[in-house]
């Protein structure tokens, strides 16, 4: 998913640098940041295809060079800046506040900021409760509980006003009736008496059907927001992450791009570290 279309170079100077470079044997300080397949870092020395390039522009020239490999792109504009460095090697974006700066190649390569996000998606505890809140399911869920209370209490007067059998312990009666309402309301039948009467048998039917109806919402509420919560879970593009963690490259503009679309970028010094971390869902 392209975010911005910049271009790479492999070659970026501070203005009058190759002017000064003009004379034979000029010993130029160059700075460098390993990314392959750019820059690379072997037994031998630097490489790459940057690294290639300079190499033949020097041999052309006569110049020689003095690498100095540094953490990211960032330090090594820094340090050209203050004039620590004569010039830079390797894939620096070009973007309008570094123009302002610095004078640069040609660009060579055309890329962007990308999203790498993590395929495997978890449902969990805290993902389903927060969207039966968000969804006002919580409150009617309780109100259902508040009902099954009232019904439970009335049940165990019921019985010890018209059961002289039945037990006048109120934790062991609360504890019947309570599981017999439960069984009507989740499953739709209970081993109860019934209460006696044609309105009794009227109430026992209404009572199934209400039964069947919380059981149906209970199903479907927890079925939609598991969809919902799915269905959120798909990063089509960057405008999906506002607000949430995004792991960003330090010293790329990548870290420009996550405070321009409001995500919360939390820098790691490589691709590597930053991939690790959308694996173990740190960000």
């Amino acid at each position: 998913m392209r975010l911005t279309r910049t271009c790479l170079l492999f070659l970026l100077v501070v203005s009058g640098v190759m002017a000064d470079t003009e004379g034979k044997g000029k010993n130029i300080r160059v700075g460098v940041f390993v990314e392959q397949p750019f820059v690379m870092q072997t037994p031998a020395g630097l490489d790459g295809f940057c690294i290639d390039l300079w190499t033949r522009l020097m041999e052309e020239q006569g110049w020689t060079c003095t690498y100095t490999v540094m953490p990211n792109a960032v330090t090594v504009l820094e340090e050209i800046r203050k004039g620590n460095l004569d010039l830079a090697v390797g894939p620096f974006y070009i973007t309008s506040d570094r123009l302002k700066l610095m004078d640069f190649t040609h660009p060579f390569h055309e890329s962007g900021a990308q999203l790498m996000i993590n395929t495997e998606r978890r449902h969990t505890l805290g993902k389903l409760w927060k969207g039966l809140v968000e969804g006002g399911h919580i409150l009617i869920l309780l109100a259902g509980a508040g009902i099954i209370l009232v019904l439970t209490h009335l049940l165990l007067f019921f019985e010890w006003k018209t059961n002289p059998n039945y037990p006048r312990g109120y934790l062991e009666g609360f504890a019947d009736c309570f599981y017999h309402i439960m069984s009507i309301c989740m499953a739709g039948k209970a081993t109860h008496r019934g209460i006696p009467g044609p309105w009794g048998k009227i109430l026992a039917a209404l009572w199934l059907a209400g039964g069947v109806a919380v059981v149906a919402y209970i199903t479907s509420t927890i079925t939609s927001v598991m969809t919902a919560n799915k269905l959120r879970g798909s990063v089509h593009g960057v405008v999906d992450l506002a607000g949430q963690r995004v792991a960003v490259i330090q010293g790329t503009v990548s870290e420009k791009v996550a405070l321009k679309y409001f995500l919360v970028g939390i820098p790691y010094p490589d691709l590597s570290s930053a991939a690790t971390a959308v694996v173990r869902r740190d960000v």
